[in-house]
């Protein structure tokens, strides 16, 4: 996979606040990485390699608009600071043709 290390890397940085771009972030960057397992039996051993994905650890919520640090991890990680509404997720499916009521009907065979 490109872009991964074979060492662990954090990097303290100092970001805007994903929602408000007003606030200061404190967070520290983990960069995506490979580590190894070895499994060892009587006939031998054998390597597996784990991808880690990159990840932030927030270290303040945002001083501005008073975002959590798990609300901006999330929003850092996914790249999405949008929260969408139930009435837009509701137009949304309508609009692709998929139901938005479920209607059950019970028979009774006598």
């Amino acid at each position: 996979m490109e872009g991964y290390s074979e060492q662990y890397r954090e990097t303290e940085e100092v970001v805007d606040c994903p929602f408000c771009k007003k606030g200061k972030i404190n967070v520290t960057y983990v960069h995506p990485y490979v580590s190894w397992n070895v499994s060892r039996i009587a006939a031998g051993a054998k390597r597996t390699r784990f991808y880690h994905d990159e990840k932030y650890k927030v270290h303040n919520k945002c001083p501005v608009c008073g975002r959590s640090r798990q609300e901006i991890r999330e929003a850092l990680e996914s790249g999405t600071t949008k929260s969408v509404s139930h009435e837009e997720r509701l137009k949304r499916l309508r609009e692709a043709g998929l139901p938005t009521r479920i209607e059950v009907v019970h028979t009774r065979e006598d």
